[in-house]
């Protein structure tokens, strides 16, 4: 149990917004007098829901007529990305004479990050 409580913590240290979220959650429990171990059963619930109902959400919000009519100008910007994030990392790393092991990393994140950027547009 303690490990679980030490887990969802650490989860909580690193985003506001869910430890606001997780404040509410425990005040509403702490307000129905409900008891600790039935709080964590229902949080273990919701974050098993979390996953199916955002994924629901994103479904229903999907629109495929727009996505035809969006599809040449994402390929067009998806193309670009992945060409101009590697030679501008490759740029930097000649300006700040960057070798070996620094330039590899920036040559890599920039490949990361366009593809991310092309997952999201």
């Amino acid at each position: 149990m303690t490990v679980r409580v030490q887990y969802l913590l650490e989860i909580l240290r690193e985003d506001s917004l869910d430890v606001s979220e997780m404040r509410g959650i425990f005040e509403w429990f702490c307000a129905h007098h409900i008891p600790p171990s039935r709080c964590l059963d229902g949080l273990d619930l919701l974050a098993q829901a979390s996953l199916p109902l955002g994924l629901l959400c994103v479904g229903a919000a999907l629109q495929p007529n727009a996505l035809r009519l969006d599809g040449p100008a994402m390929i067009i910007s998806g193309a670009v990305r992945l060409l101009l994030m590697p030679l501008l990392a490759a740029l930097t790393a000649r300006i700040f004479d960057l070798n070996g092991t620094e330039a590899l990393v920036l040559g890599n994140r920039a490949i990361d990050t366009a593809l991310m950027q092309l997952d999201c547009s």
